[in-house]
């Protein structure tokens, strides 16, 4: 294998094909190339939180994993694409034998707290857990035409039949495509 720096390779070099190419730059030229390189790729978070305060409301509420409440906001900024994955997995919980739905919503500004009535925009639909055996559920739905340089806040929200429905074990995730 033969390692050859790019600015000292000759234009009339046959290849064999196990070259190993790099370029030779000093630590200001690397570090644009670095910047260069972030430039072409997209926002990304993944957060754990804490479990939220659990819910008896028939309609819909926030449970506040936006804001610094549960842990690290969920929150992401589009810098490339405007087209953004969200994603949140985890259990669902109902004290009794009770539907427990959940949602993804997002938005800008102020992200809403847990209890507050639903806000933003819902990407995702529902899904639905039943009673206290705590089903594991994911819901990953994609959302275009976001601003770049805008922060957007992403978050659950719960409507229950009947008990108290929870989210617990929750991960939160956006990437931008």
């Amino acid at each position: 294998m033969t390692v050859v720096p790019l600015t000292s390779m000759p234009s009339a070099s046959p290849l064999t094909g196990s070259e190993i190419f790099y370029l030779q730059q000093s630590a200001a030229d690397a570090q644009a190339t670095i910047s260069q390189i972030t430039a072409m790729t997209g926002a990304s978070i993944q957060t754990g939180q804490a479990n939220a305060t659990s819910t008896t409301s028939g309609t819909t509420v926030m449970m506040g994993f936006g804001g610094a409440t549960w842990g690290t906001p969920s929150v992401i900024t589009p810098k490339r694409t405007g087209i953004v994955v969200f994603g949140v997995y985890g259990n669902l919980l109902n004290t009794g034998a009770f539907t427990t739905f959940a949602v993804i919503q997002y938005g800008t500004g102020t992200a809403p707290v847990n209890g507050a009535a639903v806000t933003g925009t819902n990407i995702a639909g529902s899904i639905a857990g039943l009673g206290n055996l705590g089903p594991p559920f994911s819901m990953y739905a994609p959302a275009t035409g976001l601003a770049l340089g805008t922060a957007y806040w992403f978050d659950v929200g719960l409507q229950v039949t009947g008990g108290t429905g929870s989210v617990t074990n929750i991960k939160m995730v956006a990437f931008e495509l």
